[in-house]
C-alpha cells in the first residue's frame, strides 16, 4: 500500500483510515474526529485522512470544516473527481449554487463518464 505520506508503518496507517471510515459509518463522528487529528498529528496527513475528517464533518453539519479539509485532500490528489463531487454537495447544501457547479465541473472534467 502507498501512504500519503511517509510514516512508520504502513499497517497502523491502513488501521486507522480502516477505524476513521468505521466511526464515520457508525455515525461516532466525535471518534472520527479525534481519530483523524491524531493521525494528523504523527504525521499521517494525505488524502485518506484529509477526506475522512471531512467526511465527519460533514456528516456533522459543519460544512466549512468540510471543504477546507476536501481541498486539503486535494492537495494530495488534485484529479480525484469523488472529492470535487463531495465539495459541490457540501456547497450545494449551504446553497452556494455557483460554487458547488465550478466543483461539478471539476468532477465531471476528472471522470466525464
Amino acid at each position: 500500500m502507498v501512504m500519503d505520506s511517509s510514516f512508520r508503518s504502513s499497517d497502523e496507517y491502513s488501521r486507522t483510515v480502516a477505524a476513521i471510515g468505521s466511526a464515520v459509518g457508525q455515525g461516532d463522528l466525535r471518534r472520527a474526529y479525534e481519530l483523524a487529528n491524531w493521525a494528523i498529528g504523527q504525521g499521517m496527513e494525505g488524502r485518506v485522512i484529509y477526506n475522512a475528517r471531512a467526511l465527519a464533518y460533514q456528516a456533522s453539519g459543519r460544512f466549512n470544516e468540510a471543504i477546507i479539509d476536501f481541498r486539503r485532500a486535494l492537495k494530495y490528489s488534485p484529479n480525484d473527481a469523488a472529492i470535487h463531487a463531495a465539495i459541490g454537495s457540501t456547497y450545494t447544501v449551504q446553497n452556494n449554487f455557483p460554487e458547488a457547479i465550478r466543483a461539478f465541473d471539476l468532477a465531471i472534467a476528472q471522470n466525464p463518464n
